[in-house]
């Protein structure tokens, strides 16, 4: 089953916020896989459209729960350029070496701030 049909389901009416949040994951899929092939790396075609959209949660969600922990802000950009690592990740050691490492990096940013070369700016539109 699709991440899109897990998320929404068949037997619910569909509602505008539904539709622009299919539309914002259609968008970040697109915005990776063009910048993926513009670049030479991952995320390629082993991992699957619901994976991006996975992992792409997975990480905006830790860091942004763990920024407002600190009482700071994260900008998106900076963001995106994080997930664009972590599918580098994902694709050379699997889910779990993925989850390991994403504890390890919210860890360090919490005691130590934002790795300096996580500050890059990547638009995904």
């Amino acid at each position: 089953m699709s991440f899109f049909k897990k998320l929404f389901g068949s037997s619910k009416p569909r509602t505008l916020y539904d539709e622009a949040k299919e539309t914002a994951g259609k968008a970040v899929i697109y915005g990776y896989r063009r910048i993926a092939k513009e670049r030479g790396c991952a995320p390629t075609q082993k991992t699957s459209d619901d994976k991006i959209i996975e992992i792409y949660s997975k990480i905006v969600s830790a860091y942004h729960k763990a920024a407002q922990m600190k009482n700071e802000h994260i900008p998106a950009v900076y963001l995106n350029f994080i997930a664009l690592k972590f599918y580098q990740v994902y694709e050379l050691a699997g889910d779990a070496f993925l989850d390991e490492h994403l504890e390890y990096e919210i860890n360090l940013y919490k005691t130590s701030g934002l790795r300096e070369d996580y500050k890059q700016e990547l638009k995904l539109f």
